[in-house]
């Protein structure tokens, strides 16, 4: 399983390069924590419509969406305080079902990999997607620019992403 926080979520959807992930992880099963479906209704709601995508993905069950079970909900006591309720759902999850995250949040991140979940970070995705041959280096040179434009996001050592 594939689980979304809702930065990776926004970044893809906003530029319209969704189905990336799907093709980079095509054995597993996509899931959002009930607390980022809820984030994500939110947004649709305060008018962010490309989220709109996402909710359609729900719809289709391309997407599931995962409600913590009570060994997991427990968990959450468990994490620093800091973290949103996405994140702490989908850490909850992560660690109790062997899931994949995907999640930008640095301090997520740290988290996951001295607990030993498997995490990824945009730019480690952006680079898996070029060295796995999902996409071109043009086309995630696109997706780069298009997220810095559309997203404000700025890529620290964006050389990274594309060193051989």
């Amino acid at each position: 399983m594939v689980l979304y926080d809702t930065n990776i979520l926004s970044s893809f959807a906003r530029v319209g390069a969704f189905d990336l992930l799907f093709k980079l992880f095509p054995q597993h099963q996509f899931a959002l924590p009930q607390a980022v479906h809820n984030e994500v209704t939110e947004a649709v709601r305060l008018n962010f419509k490309f989220l709109q995508s996402v909710l359609a993905l729900i719809a289709s069950s391309k997407i599931l969406v995962i409600i913590p079970n009570p060994k997991e909900e427990q968990d959450l006591m468990n994490l620093p305080s800091s973290f949103g309720p996405g994140e702490s759902e989908g850490l909850a999850i992560c660690a109790r079902r062997g899931a994949i995250f995907l999640s930008n949040d640095k301090s997520v991140r740290n988290y996951c990999r001295t607990h030993g979940i498997e995490v990824y970070d945009l730019q480690s995705l952006l680079r898996t997607l070029w060295k796995n041959k999902v996409a071109s280096r043009q086309k995630v040179q696109k997706i780069v620019s298009d997220m810095e434009r559309l997203e404000g996001i700025v890529f620290k050592n964006k050389e990274r992403i594309f060193k051989k």
